[in-house]
């Protein structure tokens, strides 16, 4: 029998350090069980990869001795829970709220139509000036964290201060999705959960930092689309694809953190 013993039942292992510490177990056992240490497979791909093709070569090897079974068939548990992570819905937590105005990079403003024209409600940029600088938007930008691993940004919803407002990226039949300013219906969106009934996730933005001054907001619910403003005054804020010949490009101005 080979000399390993990791515990009563595989699945108690949870991180990358345990996956690593049940490898350096390995090595250490197979060394005092035959006297040196194995040739180790170098591919050229990830550490996780060289990690993998190790185990298995080690398995198929040695396959006769029941230790190195249980060392194989731990890390196909630990591989799939930790490279491929499980199909859970991720759910989104609210950790505090930053009072805010955005402006595109170059230099407009974020405004709501209804507060100039008699138009449908939604968001244009708008170069301000002086006299008119009463109608930017000031927003409560609130951000989340998210119980699944992703490393697309910071998970925000952007909701206008002192309303019941929220842009949301939406979609109607097979159409693309387009900005909307969506009432919340009801209740604290303290927690909102991915395929939410009431579409609450539609409101959850990643934002990223590009640079040192810019931020891009990209839809959760529809990945690969983005908050975005054309080079033109009075033009809506729209979805769009990126690359494209609108910025994606946002500072966020007046900064001010506030009480959830």
């Amino acid at each position: 029998k080979f000399p390993v013993h990791f515990g009563n039942v595989p699945e108690i292992w949870e991180s990358f350090q345990d996956f690593f510490l049940i490898f350096l177990e390995f090595l250490k056992s197979f060394r005092k069980f035959t006297g040196h240490f194995p040739p180790l497979c170098t591919p050229s791909s990830n550490w996780v990869n060289v990690i993998w093709v190790n185990l298995t070569r080690f398995y198929l090897d040695f396959k006769q001795y029941k230790g190195v079974k249980l060392v194989f068939q731990t890390s196909i548990i630990l591989y799939e829970r930790h490279v491929k992570p499980l199909n859970v819905t991720p759910t989104y937590c609210k950790t505090r709220t930053l009072q805010c105005t955005v402006c595109d990079k170059y230099k407009k403003t974020l405004v709501q139509s209804n507060k100039l024209t008699n138009e449908d409600l939604h968001l244009k940029a708008v170069t301000l000036s002086a006299e008119t600088i009463q109608y930017k938007v000031r927003f409560s930008m609130s951000t989340y964290v998210s119980s699944a691993p992703q490393n697309n940004g910071q998970p925000v919803c952007l909701g206008i201060s002192n309303s019941n407002l929220y842009i949301a990226c939406t979609q109607s039949g097979g159409s693309s999705p387009v900005l909307l300013l969506k009432v919340r219906v009801s209740g604290p969106l303290n927690t909102i959960k991915a395929g939410d009934p009431n579409g609450y996730d539609s409101l959850l933005f990643f934002k990223k930092e590009t640079g040192t001054a810019y931020n891009t907001f990209e839809s959760v619910k529809y990945p690969g689309w983005f908050i975005t403003t054309a080079f033109d005054d009075w033009k809506r804020v729209e979805m769009y694809q990126v690359p494209t010949d609108r910025t994606a490009n946002f500072t966020l101005e007046d900064q001010q953190v506030i009480l959830s």
